[in-house]
């Protein structure tokens, strides 16, 4: 497989930081996408993020080991968090990230996802349901009593991280960095197709470039210069 440059940067990381580590990439070479009705159609419909949500529980269900994005750039080594039986981060305040986790085999939590994802397949689930970030949050939120507030917590024995560990950095480039910050999550959207993610960088300039406009036509308004300053204050701009 032939990898993007950054990409190679983030594996090079891994092997930097995790030197006594195996590493396996799982694609279409790897994991039978046929094994599962979600997964076969997902992939016919070239939702490759909804894949990719399959494959990740299924392969740390049966094997069990560290979850990594492509897009995922380490500063640090994961070995402090392998006491843990299970370990995730959120990625937002009240959002789970599931770019970077780690469980042991057979873990509960992971087969009733799985079992989610087996029991509720129709024709049209495909279209209708969200990412995987969004359901596993919802999950463990209604059903074990998470609290979707960006704070360290246990639940079922899952040691779960702010967003400063393994997330520090939004969509659009802003740092929330800090000493206890493991790696950052680069959203670069790797497993799209190449269009898509042309489109993905589009968007995103697109976005920054409204923000900023917005953002200089307000510079003269007194509630937003009372604003700027604070964040200025706050080293936030």
């Amino acid at each position: 497989m032939i990898f993007l440059p950054l990409v190679k940067k983030c594996i090079k990381s891994w092997h930097k930081y995790l030197p006594d580590y195996e590493f396996k990439l799982w694609d279409e070479q790897s994991f039978d996408i046929t094994s599962n009705k979600w997964c076969q159609e997902a992939y016919k419909q070239k939702k490759y993020a909804f894949v990719a949500d399959y494959v990740r529980l299924k392969v740390l269900y049966e094997q069990g080991g560290i979850y990594l994005d492509t897009d995922i750039q380490l500063y640090k080594s994961l070995n402090p968090f392998l006491s843990n039986e299970a370990f995730m981060g959120f990625e937002r305040n009240e959002i789970l990230s599931m770019g970077v986790m780690g469980f042991k085999k057979n873990n509960k939590i992971i087969k009733e996802l799985l079992d989610y994802y087996d029991q509720e397949f129709n024709l049209n689930i495909v279209n209708k349901l969200e990412s995987n970030a969004n359901i596993t949050t919802q999950f463990l939120s209604e059903k074990y009593g998470l609290s979707r507030n960006n704070a360290k917590q246990i639940i079922e024995n899952i040691n779960i991280y702010p967003k400063t560990f393994f997330n520090p950095m939004d969509y659009f480039g802003n740092w929330d960095k800090s000493p206890e910050t493991v790696c950052v999550h680069l959203y670069m959207g790797s497993w799209l197709p190449e269009q898509e993610q042309k489109k993905l960088k589009r968007r995103k300039t697109f976005i920054f470039k409204l923000t900023k406009y917005i953002w200089d036509r307000s510079k003269n308004n007194p509630l937003f210069k009372r604003i700027r300053l604070y964040l200025k204050n706050k080293n936030i701009i």
